[in-house]
């Protein structure tokens, strides 16, 4: 995903002959990301439905946040705890002081050093044609309307069952 925000960047500012305050900063743009797994619950504000919960709040404070690099992936605990060993090797601890909320132990990966490549395993036809299958099954619900997305947070309760225990813990 940097790669092609980077890539995009630059697009950008070889096709633009302008020389406005805004199009001048495009140099300056980067990528920050937060990210935390909890409970989420939802409320209806008028005819709007939004996240509400503590978990919600937490990820909030986390935009407002001491990391010392431009370009990062900030997490909490819970999700470093999910990051496979490539990359837990990259990431750097930071306790944050959050208003309400009291010391959470954070992470960090900076983006600019961490150009790790995923190991993606070669599949056999069987494999990929299982794979395309068990995509379309999971995704037919959708696509005929039987479902929505985003209804409750059980895909958020079944993410953390699936997530491997860290091996000495963290």
């Amino acid at each position: 995903m940097r790669q092609a925000f980077l890539a995009r960047r630059e697009r950008l500012k070889k096709d633009i002959a302008c020389d406005c305050k805004s199009c001048s900063q495009l140099g300056n743009l980067s990528l920050k990301f937060v990210t935390h797994e909890g409970d989420v619950a939802e409320q209806k504000v008028k005819r709007r439905v939004e996240l509400a919960g503590f978990d919600v709040i937490l990820v909030h404070r986390m935009l407002k946040n001491l990391v010392p690099v431009p370009e990062y992936v900030l997490m909490t605990d819970v999700v470093a705890a999910c990051l496979d060993e490539s990359m837990r090797k990259l990431s750097i601890a930071l306790t944050h002081d959050f208003e309400g909320i009291g010391q959470t132990a954070t992470y960090y990966i900076d983006l600019a050093t961490s150009e790790v490549r995923p190991v993606v395993l070669e599949r056999g036809f069987f494999g990929r044609l299982s794979a395309k299958l068990g995509f379309g099954a999971k995704a037919l619900p959708f696509m005929l309307g039987a479902k929505s997305p985003a209804r409750s947070s059980t895909t958020l309760i079944a993410a953390r069952k699936s997530c491997p225990p860290e091996p000495g813990g963290r």
